[in-house]
């Protein structure tokens, strides 16, 4: 059945009754972003009067039925928005979260002068890129075990016009020979038991590299790269983590013998997921 009329009250109506999705403030958003996306307007475009062709109608229905595949919509549109810029993304990257985007912000914060920063499993480069974008002047290295997520990361760089050295690094088995006055990293931090827990929108969707840590070492990614950060961090230099809640604490334990200033930071949520800490000697 197609919808009444192609003006966009109308297709926004017949998108959300095709939606399966039992909040009707998150399936209205799911309407705009399609919406927008398929016609290439923005929503103000829309509303004065835009009509939906028959093929854009064809698409959004395709669309409205991946969604209720479980795909998530990032992949459908292959677009996320990170820090204010749009990033490519697919099922070789994570999706970009908005807690991340707090992390970069206290990096912002706590190191404006940083000259050199390395961002370990850096995905889609959400993170090195936003760091390189805001830093004109870092040299900026983003190193991840996938060739194939590193394919987006370059492609994103190169078409938000920022500068970073990417290089396929497996960080469990390769170190670096260079000094960083911030090394920042959003490793695999969930034990693969709680994957059946989990929305099947990540885990039939996102790579579990990317994801998931063995069941009997959740800090095996932060225990690596704090001892690398030990040699690679430069005097004053910053580390800076992405934590699972349920482990937070015990990566600022982990780190209190290493570093002389560790600290653990609530996200906006009020969740425990950003840890700090300095090289001082």
């Amino acid at each position: 059945m197609w919808p009444s009329q192609n003006n966009l009250q109308a297709v926004n109506a017949w998108l959300k009754s095709m939606l399966d999705h039992d909040d009707e403030r998150e399936a209205a958003n799911w309407a705009r972003a399609l919406t927008e996306f398929v016609s290439k307007k923005s929503r103000t475009q829309l509303l004065l009067g835009y009509l939906f062709s028959e093929s854009e109608l064809n698409a959004l229905q395709a669309m409205s039925a991946r969604l209720n595949a479980g795909e998530p919509l990032q992949h459908i549109t292959g677009e996320a928005w990170f820090m204010g810029h749009r990033f490519r993304v697919n099922e070789h990257t994570l999706i970009p979260r908005p807690e991340t985007e707090e992390l970069v912000a206290q990096i912002l914060q706590r190191r404006p002068q940083a000259k050199s920063i390395l961002d370990i499993g850096t995905g889609s480069g959400c993170i090195a890129i936003s760091l390189a974008e805001a830093l004109s002047e870092a040299n900026v290295v983003a190193y991840d075990v996938s060739q194939l997520a590193l394919d987006v990361a370059e492609r994103n760089a190169d078409e938000l016009g920022v500068h970073v050295l990417f290089s396929r690094k497996d960080i469990l088995t390769d170190t670096p020979n260079e000094s960083f006055d911030v090394i920042v990293s959003n490793p695999p931090y969930i034990p693969a038991a709680e994957r059946e827990e989990m929305d099947a929108r990540v885990t039939a969707f996102e790579p579990a590299v990317a994801l998931f840590t063995p069941d009997d070492d959740p800090l095996l990614f932060y225990r690596r790269i704090a001892g690398i950060a030990t040699m690679a961090l430069s005097t004053g230099g910053l580390l800076a983590f992405e934590c699972h809640e349920r482990y937070a604490t015990d990566v600022v334990e982990m780190l209190h013998p290493m570093f002389s200033k560790v600290e653990l930071k609530n996200d906006l949520q009020g969740k425990p997921r950003m840890v700090f800490a300095e090289r001082t000697v």
